[in-house]
Order: C-alpha cells, then structure tokens, then sequence
C-alpha cells in the first residue's frame, strides 16, 4: 500500500493574494485574512470535484478540480485528488495530470509534498524510474517523512535494488513507521535483519 501523510509546511513571509490565483496555499491556510477565500474555494468547488468523481461525473470533476489549481496550484487535497482522478480518468480539456505536478513544483519548489504525491501518482502508474526520480528530489526536502522512506522502500523491492530497499525501510521503521507491509516483504525476501541471519 502506497502512503502518505498530508502535512502542512507553513512559512512565516507576507502574505500576497491575487484573485483567480495563482496562490499559494500553505500563506492562506495561515492567514486568517485569506482563509475565508481558500474555505470557500474548497467548499463550492474542491468537495464538489470529490463529489463528482464518486458520482462518475467525470467532466464536472475535472472543472472542479481545474479551478481549485487555478486558484491554488499547490493545494495538497487537490493535487492528491488529481492523482485520483488521472488514475483512471483523463480530462481532454484541462491541464494533464504532469502538468498540475509541474505547476506546483515550480510555484513552490521547496514544498516536498508536490513532488512525493506525483512520486506517488506515477509509481502507481507503474512509472518506477519516475516515481524514484520525485521521490528522491523529495527527500532532501522531508528527510525524516517516514511515509517516503516507507514508499521508496516498496519502490526499490520492485526494482530489486534490495539494498537501497531496506535502507528506507529501516529508516521508515526508525522514524516510526506504522506500518507492517515493507517489512513484511523484506521478511520473505530474507532481507530483513532477524530473517537474514537464518538463511
């Protein structure tokens, strides 16, 4: 099971607000001033794209989704929606799915959380060389995010770099990871440290 937490990444700068976006939304989200606005964006048009992705209105979700981006191009729901969405769906009209990453990546390009969920989205996709390429451009972004370190873990079980495999795991696990499943596959692998010392 791929994972990831969202987190929120604050930073203590002005706050500047252009209506219709482009924004960045970890400002308002602790600003109280532009709060308001990114409440009602979420509500009249993010839960909306939610809605209607499990509804199978699959045009009205990728307007939704669109305008949300418009306004906050590194939304962390809304670009974790688009992963969700762009799994299985596409949206002719609209920007591609690595168009959305691209664009919060470059609005806020310390911000890991824009590279692990396209990580994510791609290693789901099957695109190994990818998804490892953003999750390592993440890590020196969110060095103690156990969830990375537990999904490059997974990645590198799939590629059989088993060294690398159990490097994040074990530092998942040192951090705190909750759990089980990459250890587990380390386990039958006989990769794991109890395990290794039988075979």
């Amino acid at each position: 099971m791929l994972l990831i937490s969202i987190l929120v990444w604050q930073t203590g700068f002005g706050v500047e607000f252009r209506d219709g976006g482009p924004n960045d939304y970890y400002d308002a989200a602790s600003s109280r001033r532009f709060q308001r606005v990114l409440n009602s964006v979420e509500k009249l048009h993010l839960h909306k794209a939610i809605a209607h992705l499990q509804q199978g209105q699959i045009s009205a979700a990728c307007l939704e989704i669109e305008f949300t981006l418009r306004w906050y191009p590194n939304h962390p729901r809304g670009l974790q929606f688009v992963a969700e969405l762009y799994d299985k769906h596409a949206c002719p009209n609209s920007k591609t799915a690595e168009e959305h990453f691209t664009t919060a990546q470059n609005f806020r390009p310390n911000d890991p959380i824009a590279y692990i969920l396209y990580g994510l989205y791609l290693h789901k996709k099957g695109f190994l060389e990818k998804a490892a390429k953003q999750y390592n451009l993440a890590l020196p972004l969110a060095p103690e995010s156990s969830d990375l370190h537990y999904n490059l873990g997974l990645l590198y079980i799939e590629t059989k770099d088993y060294d690398k495999a159990l490097h994040h795991a074990k530092k998942a696990y040192d951090i705190g990871h909750p759990l089980p499943g990459l250890r587990k596959k380390l386990k039958n692998l006989g990769l794991w440290p109890d395990t290794a010392k039988k075979n």
